[in-house]
């Protein structure tokens, strides 16, 4: 995602060697210096080009439909920061993912870089999140999210919670997006799984969806590694419970099946 920003340094900084009037090659020392100096301009530039957009975006004005502008513009932003981050997202068993509806993603969480990661590896499926409240109080990605279709669900107040299920089931079955949650409720801090909250497979069975099982791997490891280094986070698909096993099944049944083939997988 940064290619483009680099190709604007790039020729920003040739049209300026082509015009000045400094002597060479005593000054060729200045190139990688101009180099960088328009690059973060671009990437400064692209900051303020969002908050013009959001300046003009009414979040609390309800869509029909996911706008491929918005769309787009979360998913290359996420994978912008990503890339400036030196993360590279792979996805293991693609084949699994159900082509011809939504479904509800289900995963661990030990990173606040899971979602991003997932966002970008499944970019072509068009996938939102169910999110912890303080997301959507962040400057611009509070706007974007919003505007495609994330929500934001209260885990202390049971009512609340209740209308996020239900609108994000209600996303489902109009096939606006599919969801992701983290049954978890919160990311751990030590790498081993913590109890699921049974409510998170309400939407699916809500929406009569299938249910994505998947683990998420590295994303805890990107803050440790960078900058010197990048850091590769593996999304795994295993296991996909169709729409009538999710129908048949109890939310307790499902919560403790995905939750023990994630922990097979995971080892923990």
């Amino acid at each position: 995602m940064l290619f483009p920003f680099v190709l604007l340094g790039l020729a920003a900084t040739a049209f300026f060697c082509g015009f000045s009037d400094m002597g060479w090659p005593e000054y060729l020392w200045c190139v990688p210096l101009l180099f960088i100096g328009f690059f973060i301009a671009a990437l400064l530039l692209y900051v303020i080009f969002l908050l013009i957009i959001c300046l003009f975006t009414n979040t609390k004005k309800e869509r029909d439909a996911r706008s491929p502008f918005y769309h787009s513009l979360v998913t290359f932003t996420i994978g912008l920061l990503l890339s400036i981050f030196r993360v590279k997202p792979e996805l293991v068993g693609e084949e699994l993912i159900p082509r011809d509806t939504r479904w509800l993603l289900v995963c661990n969480h030990r990173s606040g870089f899971d979602p991003l990661v997932t966002i970008v590896a499944l970019r072509r499926y068009g996938i939102s999140f169910i999110a912890k409240p303080s997301i959507f109080k962040i400057p611009i990605a509070a706007q974007l999210i919003s505007q495609d279709f994330f929500l934001s669900i209260d885990r202390e107040n049971n009512r609340a919670a209740l209308k996020t299920i239900l609108k994000a089931a209600d996303y489902m079955k109009r096939d606006i997006t599919s969801m992701g949650i983290y049954p978890e409720g919160t990311r751990t801090r030590d790498g081993n799984m913590l109890p699921f909250r049974n409510g998170a497979f309400k939407i699916a069975q809500r929406a009569k969806a299938p249910v994505v099982v998947a683990t998420i791997e590295g994303a805890e490891n990107i803050m440790h590694r960078f900058p010197l280094r990048s850091t590769r986070v593996k999304l795994v698909i295993h296991r996909v419970f169709d729409a009538e096993t999710v129908a048949a099944e109890t939310t307790a049944d499902l919560s403790e099946k995905a939750r023990q083939i994630m922990l097979d997988h995971l080892g923990r």
